[in-house]
């Protein structure tokens, strides 16, 4: 019970399988019909397979570039389909994500990036990092 008096143990490791939950549930939706339309935008349709397909790519280009498991991603994106591929790509990775939205004023993001020190910044749609940006991020 979490109130004044009980607050969750914030020293507590908390166990993780090899995907989290909402991973673990879109997989099984794969299997289960992966030619169902997954998303539906003005930009077309996607099933689940292709999602699939598309967020394992993501997630080994993450790897490729030194992402591994519990590391932070800051995901940068315009509103658009993009982002879901992004957010399943960095949960197959197993690595956390944040969300910045390009709409943000600069100085927002890059506070962002600042606190978060991510380990790659993934950019998604129409968005243009600003130069600042390389400057916060850890490199592999």
């Amino acid at each position: 019970m979490i109130n004044g008096n009980h607050l969750p143990d914030s020293e507590m490791v908390l166990t993780f399988d090899e995907y989290p939950v909402i991973y673990k549930d879109f997989l099984e939706t794969v299997d289960r019909m992966p030619d169902f339309t997954a998303l539906s935008s003005s930009f077309g349709e996607c099933s689940y397979r292709e999602l699939a397909n598309v967020s394992h790519e993501i997630a080994n280009c993450l790897a490729c570039n030194s992402v591994r498991k519990n590391d932070c991603v800051v995901i940068i994106s315009d509103r658009n389909p993009g982002i879901i591929y992004a957010l399943l790509g960095v949960l197959r990775a197993g690595a956390v994500f944040n969300i910045a939205d390009s709409a943000y004023p600069i100085s927002r993001i890059l506070l962002t990036i600042k606190m978060i020190q991510p380990r790659l910044i993934l950019a998604c749609g129409d968005v243009a990092l600003p130069e600042e940006s390389y400057l916060f991020y850890k490199r592999p």
